[in-house]
């Protein structure tokens, strides 16, 4: 992800399809 912004967890479970 774009640096200065911080790991949205969302995103991760998006990403991971959860």
């Amino acid at each position: 992800w774009p640096a200065g912004i911080p790991f949205p967890e969302d995103w991760f479970k998006m990403c991971r399809g959860y």
